[in-house]
């Protein structure tokens, strides 16, 4: 038996065994004690000679300690949750990588590690790579590597309940990916979500649902910040608010309780060093080199060498974290009145695309402006439903998706005249269906084309649309920041708000007229359509069309009711609305 910091330990257990048990087994409410009756180090100095023990035996140390992989270990050791933003080459892969060997080698039989990435070859050539190189240069003794499909190291051959498991979320595999989360769990779990910024809400559901029941539990996020409204940036949101926050920020609390970690690439060990000392680290000259590329006030600069979220101004897109803040358009509504459902459609029939149908309302809302209450009509996202198609049916795809259409609209009372849909491409497939056994009195919004030409922007710009947008796409989703910054938004939800806050526009290229990035480059750069964003522009738009929202557009079309002046001024007088716009 072996006696070590006051306790008896079983033969043949080596002193980096007893560090790494008493590093995960000490919890922070039993460290005075421990400390003063058994000489006690800390959890962190436990850990940091278990490493040294394992990996740093050699005239080349497998980790270099420094101040960001110390740092970084230690709020993984003492925190459930702890979310590291933080520039490229930030070492943020490796840390994780290590403190996850030594999770589960403290206690191999009950110890469960998940590796989430969005890809599987994102997950092989990063965090996974990095597994695989500790283990292996561990000889521990024990483990069993299987590669395919999805990478794991089980503790016992044949056996998934405990081990390292990589997950890869590839895009349209989520219910797979979450049928592996969901697995068997161990007593205790670790989750480590690789690639933050594209992670996906059903998957950080799925692996935050993972430390029920557990003795131990633990997540790590880690990324290269981009906005604010993606998994990670709510993930990392202070307690506090975003404005509690800026670049020189080291360490915040989290409003969810965890930690987030700020690994600024100015403030590197080896930027600081003056030199090189730490290899595969971010140094003086990788900052020098980007900055010359991209320029030092760039959005890609910011995230990949200062590790921060890019401050209000640096990008050009349609709608701002910081527009969505200032006019209210995450709200949740205060309803007073009646108010009217109403549906849209986005197809999606290229290729990855998700089939959007989106349920709003559209009625009056009070709102607080200053000390006083007004009132003034809105338009509110209630319900998003992602369709399904079974290819192998004998059914076709159009009339699959007119069918659930249909059934989900007569569920919830919607009435053709107050539904659109993206009629553009093989939209117009789909709509020729509705026409045929649904109603003709559906709206189709074609994004193809010019901008209008005999359609004013604004109540408040008499120019024409085509004089102030190059096409329709960009006249759509400028109608949609318009209503925003009219206060007619009211619960957006953070996926949408994403979407409208990615898409680039361009105001030099055909001056004075606007653009957005096309939909093919913006798949390109983020992996994915702006589905949901697009459905929330038709939304716009048949409000728009059927005067349930005020515009400076006099349509000629049928509306199902009295006009908007004759409606409103029934709920409320008409300076109150005039007050709110």
């Amino acid at each position: 038996m072996i006696e070590r910091y006051g306790i008896t330990w079983a033969d043949g257990l080596t002193d980096a065994d007893i560090e790494l048990k008493i590093a995960f087994d000490v919890r922070p409410s039993e460290l005075p004690s421990l400390h003063t009756a058994s000489g006690f180090l800390g959890a962190f100095t436990h850990l940091q000679r278990a490493i040294d023990l394992i990996w740093n035996r050699y005239d080349k140390p497998l980790l270099y300690w420094n101040d960001w992989s110390e740092l970084m270990l230690r709020e993984y050791l003492t925190n459930s949750e702890t979310i590291i933003s933080g520039s490229s080459a930030s070492w943020k892969s490796t840390t994780f990588a290590v403190y996850a060997v030594c999770f589960w080698m403290a206690d191999p039989l009950n110890s469960k590690v998940i590796i989430s990435s969005t890809t599987l070859g994102g997950l092989r050539e990063r965090i996974w790579k990095d597994i695989l190189h500790f283990w292996r240069s561990s000889q521990c003794g024990f483990g069993n590597v299987i590669q395919h499909p999805t990478p794991k190291i089980q503790t016992q051959k044949g056996d998934d309940s405990t081990g390292i498991h990589g997950v890869a979320v590839e895009q349209g595999d989520t219910d797979k990916a979450i049928d592996k989360i969901k697995g068997r769990h161990a007593p205790n779990m670790l989750v480590g979500i690789d690639e933050g910024t594209g992670a996906q809400q059903a998957i950080v559901d799925a692996c935050l649902n993972l430390g029920t029941g557990c003795k131990r539990f633990q997540i790590g996020m880690l990324g290269n910040p981009s906005s604010y409204f993606d998994q990670f940036g709510r993930m990392a949101e202070p307690e506090q608010g975003w404005n509690t926050v800026t670049v020189d920020n080291e360490k915040w609390k989290t409003k969810r309780g965890g930690i987030c970690i700020h690994l600024d690439g100015h403030k590197a060990p080896n930027v600081l060093a003056g030199k090189q000392k730490y290899p595969g680290m971010i140094a003086q000259k990788d900052l020098d080199i980007a900055a010359q590329q991209y320029g030092e006030n760039s959005p890609r600069y910011w995230q990949e060498r200062r590790g921060f979220w890019p401050p209000e101004g640096l990008t050009k897109t349609v709608l701002t974290e910081a527009m969505i803040e200032k006019f209210h358009a995450r709200d949740k509504p205060i309803w007073v009145g009646e108010s009217e459902l109403v549906a849209a459609l986005d197809p999606a029939f290229e290729g990855g695309d998700r089939r959007i149908l989106r349920f709003g309302k559209v009625g009056i809302c009070d709102s607080l402006q200053g000390e006083t209450h007004v009132h003034h009509k809105i338009l509110c996202p209630t319900e998003t439903l992602s369709l399904k198609v079974d290819v192998t049916s004998k059914e076709p795809i159009h009339y699959q998706i007119a069918r659930q259409v249909r059934e989900e609209c007569k569920a919830r009372g919607v009435d053709p005249d107050y539904f659109a849909m993206d009629s553009t491409g093989e939209g117009g497939g789909v709509a020729a269906i509705f026409k045929r056994e649904w109603s003709e009195d559906f709206i189709e919004v074609e994004f193809g084309g010019y901008a209008d030409k005999d359609r004013s922007v604004s109540d408040l710009n008499p120019r024409k649309a085509r004089e102030e947008y190059v096409n329709k796409v960009t006249q759509l989703w400028f109608q949609f920041r318009t209503a925003v910054e009219r206060n007619q938004i009211r619960g957006l939800d953070d996926e949408t708000a994403k979407e409208f806050c990615q898409r680039n526009v361009d105001y030099t290229k055909y001056a004075p007229r606007v653009i957005v990035e096309s939909k093919k480059d913006m798949k390109g750069l983020r992996g994915r359509s702006p589905d949901y964003a697009d459905a929330m522009v038709v939304m716009v738009e048949l409000c728009l069309q059927r005067g349930l929202l005020p515009s400076a557009t006099v349509f000629q079309g049928r509306t199902r009711s009295e006009s908007w002046n004759e409606w409103a001024t029934k709920m409320v007088p008409l300076s109150n609305y005039a007050e709110a716009s």
